[in-house]
């Protein structure tokens, strides 16, 4: 979260994966320069939604969609809960 008249105010907010309940992905469009991601948390208070713009061509969203599904939903390779 860059903020200030110069952009130079930035806000780092960690959160553990196992608070993270869903997520989103919105890759760029042809009119839309940026990426979105979304977290859905299990937490109470204000970071119940946390939104992320990444400019295009400058991260990979899909990478990051692989990751967080490896590590909220799982992967093919972990054990099946019955």
């Amino acid at each position: 979260d860059v903020q200030g008249l110069v952009g130079c105010k930035i806000e780092y907010t960690s959160l553990p994966y196992r608070n993270v309940h869903a997520f989103s992905v919105e890759s760029a469009g042809i009119w839309d320069r940026d990426s979105e991601l979304n977290l859905y948390t299990r937490n109470l208070w204000h970071l119940a939604k946390i939104d992320m713009d990444f400019r295009s061509g400058k991260t990979d969203i899909m990478q990051i969609q692989r990751l967080l599904s490896g590590f909220i939903v799982g992967l093919p390779s972990d054990p099946v809960m019955k």
